[in-house]
C-alpha cells in the first residue's frame, strides 16, 4: 500500500524565524511582531503528504511520484468568516476535519494507501448518525441498547446506561474517518501519542514554515502569509 502522512498545523500573521529546526515550530517558538492581541490571527492549515507508488517500479508520471497530496491543501484564517468550516473557537474539529479527510484527501488517492494519523481527538469522531452517549437521556440509552440486543437492568442509573451505550459504540462501530477510507480500499493507522517523529509530515511543516517565516518584514500582512504559504 502506498504511505500516506496526514496533519494539521498553523502560522502566525507576524511569525518570524531565521534558524530552521527538525518539529513544527509552537507557540513558545514564535517570536510576534506586533502587540498581544493579533496573536490569534493565523492561518490553519492541512495536508497529506504520500510516498511513490509502490505498484510503479520507475515512477514518471507525477501522480506517482511521491510528494504533496494534489488538491488536499485546506488553510483558513478562523478571523475571517466565511474563510473557514466549523466551530470557530475550536478550529479544528471532528466534523470539519471527516468533511475535509472526506472531500479533499480520499478522492486524491489514486491507489490503495496507508493513511498515517497521529492521536489528536477530533481524528476519533463518529458519524452524525451516532448517537453521543453524554448527550442521551435515560431513555434514550434504554431504547439504544434494546435496539442492539444488549441486556441490561432497567435499575440502572443514567450513568451506567450511558456507560454501556459507550461500550457498545467503542466496541462495534468504526470511527467515520476509518469507515470512509475504508470503503475507498485505504487501511488507517495511528502513531503513539508523544511520538511526533513518526509523523514525516512534520518536516514537511518546518520547511515550508520556516520559508514563510523568512520571508516576513515589517510590511508583511495576513495575506502575505496566505500568498507565502
Amino acid at each position: 500500500m502506498r504511505e500516506v502522512y496526514t496533519d494539521q498545523s498553523y502560522i502566525h500573521e507576524h511569525y518570524h524565524r531565521n534558524d530552521d529546526s527538525i518539529w513544527d515550530p509552537n507557540d513558545e517558538q514564535d517570536v510576534q511582531h506586533s502587540k498581544d492581541q493579533y496573536k490569534g490571527r493565523r492561518y490553519w492549515f492541512a495536508h497529506a503528504i504520500q510516498g511513490a507508488n509502490p505498484r510503479v517500479e520507475e515512477p514518471t508520471l507525477p501522480a506517482d511520484k511521491p510528494g504533496l497530496v494534489p488538491g488536499a491543501m485546506w488553510a483558513f484564517c478562523p478571523q475571517k468568516k466565511g474563510d473557514h468550516q466549523g466551530d470557530y473557537h475550536k478550529v479544528f474539529n471532528g466534523e470539519n476535519i471527516v468533511a475535509w479527510f472526506k472531500n479533499q484527501l480520499l478522492p486524491y488517492l489514486l491507489s490503495p494507501s496507508l493513511i498515517m494519523l497521529d492521536n489528536a481527538k477530533y481524528h476519533y469522531a463518529y458519524g452524525p448518525d451516532v448517537p453521543k452517549p453524554a448527550k442521551m437521556k435515560k431513555q434514550q440509552c434504554a431504547e439504544f441498547l434494546a435496539s442492539k440486543g444488549v441486556e441490561f437492568d432497567p435499575s440502572m442509573s443514567a450513568v451506567e446506561l450511558k456507560q454501556l451505550v459507550k461500550k457498545y459504540i467503542d466496541d462495534n462501530i468504526p470511527i467515520e474517518i476509518i469507515r470512509l477510507a475504508t470503503e475507498k480500499g485505504h487501511k488507517v493507522l495511528f502513531t503513539p501519542p508523544y511520538h511526533s517523529d513518526l509523523q514525516l509530515i512534520e518536516l514537511v511543516w518546518a520547511r515550508i514554515k520556516g520559508n514563510v517565516g523568512r520571508q516576513y518584514n515589517n510590511e508583511s500582512t495576513l495575506e502575505l502569509v496566505y500568498q507565502h504559504l
